[in-house]
């Protein structure tokens, strides 16, 4: 919905008569700054003070600071109210803001709030706002700007920017120009590309083929590569005495994703047998892999084990769109009890779908704990 400029001078009208906010009126307001209001971050210098600015006097840490543009464009209807605030979460401390129009005010932790100031003369249709931000520190890779930032007006019900409902931080920072990365012009440090890494590793040998075709990741405690290839061109199918129905749904489900037909000729044998594992191999997770011409056979010491084993099996198929993988015996234990994998979503929120991703790929790598960050600083303790 956009807000008309006659709407939004009856909201002043209306804040004028001493009369509480229209909670309608707020949320149309705030409706109309997400959906148009575009966001991006351009990165201006980190070296402030090297080129003249007092960032001491603004009590920055080691007396250094960093310039960011944030640049906000409208591209809806004129937008001339006061009443809002938009929350966003910067890792670095913004010290000063460098445009009279506005301010921003460190909430808790990373949490900052932008909000317009008595000077602030409207966003017109179109129009592109700069607004000079000076953080502590650098800016040295990416950003330190957090994607998600959202707008409340008045009494309003909180509103996601839509240009910064992403975790692609391309679509809203641009990159940093020239050497501007470095802390200090005469910092020492290279910045890794594409082809320094390769001249650094110029020297590695290439593995063979038949090695990187045989690569489980983790490497299993013991693997022993046989002669011959399978091919799966003609698909797989299980035979299931070792693990719960949604196990084996979410294991069909990866070799479907992978190419691998799941009611196919190749046999695999699913089985548990505790008893077949002795000292460190014994242990939750434990399994054992053997694929040959006639079949492939996958032991676990529980569910667990048996799992894995296929998802060892299910990393050997090339993706390079060939379904040929070797001949291999795998004895393997998991190491570590807790294998995890942290999301910090008290700073940072991510959409059910990518969480759904994270947890397809920790269950590949056999990962088996996903700590949910829930609260801290911007989320209560």
């Amino acid at each position: 919905m956009t807000i008309k400029k006659s709407v939004i001078a009856s909201c002043v009208a209306f804040a004028m008569a001493g009369c509480a906010s229209n909670p309608a009126i707020d949320q149309d307001i705030a409706n109309q700054i997400a959906q148009n209001i575009d966001v991006n971050f351009d990165v201006v210098t980190n070296h402030g003070a090297n080129e003249g600015m007092n960032c001491q006097s603004m009590e920055a840490e080691w007396a250094s600071c960093n310039v960011v543009n944030l640049e906000l464009t409208n591209q809806g209807d004129e937008i001339d109210s006061k009443d809002w605030a938009i929350y966003f979460h910067s890792i670095r401390l913004i010290l000063d803001v460098k445009n009279d129009q506005f301010k921003v005010t460190r909430i808790t932790g990373d949490l900052h709030k932008l909000e317009p100031t008595d000077k602030f003369d409207g966003f017109q249709a179109g129009e592109k706002v700069t607004i000079p931000l000076v953080g502590e520190y650098w800016t040295l890779f990416k950003t330190d700007f957090m994607p998600r930032a959202y707008v409340i007006a008045g009494e309003s019900e909180p509103r996601i920017i839509q240009s910064l409902d992403t975790e692609n931080t391309d679509s809203y920072v641009a990159d940093i120009a020239g050497e501007q990365w470095k802390r200090v012009p005469g910092d020492n440090n290279t910045l890794a590309t594409a082809q320094s890494r390769f001249d650094k590793n110029s020297d590695v040998s290439v593995l063979s083929d038949s090695v990187i075709d045989s690569a489980i990741v983790p490497t299993p405690m013991k693997t022993i590569l046989g002669k011959g290839e399978i091919n799966l061109d003609k698909g797989i199918h299980f035979t299931n005495d070792a693990m719960t129905t949604p196990m084996l749904d979410a294991l069909k489900a990866r070799a479907n994703a992978l190419g691998v037909n799941t009611s196919g000729q190749y046999p695999v044998e699913l089985a548990l047998n505790p008893e077949a594992f002795k000292g460190e191999h014994k242990v939750s997770g434990a399994y054992t892999l053997k694929v040959t011409q006639n079949g492939a056979t996958v032991t676990g010491y529980d569910m667990d084990g048996a799992f894995y084993g296929v998802q060892s099996l299910l990393s050997l198929v090339p993706q390079n769109g060939e379904k040929t993988i070797p001949e291999i015996t795998v004895s393997d234990a998991p190491r570590f009890e807790y294998r995890g994998v942290m999301v910090d979503v008290a700073r940072n929120f991510h959409s059910k779908e990518a969480m759904l991703r994270t947890l397809d790929q920790m269950a590949a790598y056999k990962l088996n704990k996903l700590h949910l960050h829930l609260s801290d600083d911007e989320a209560g303790a």
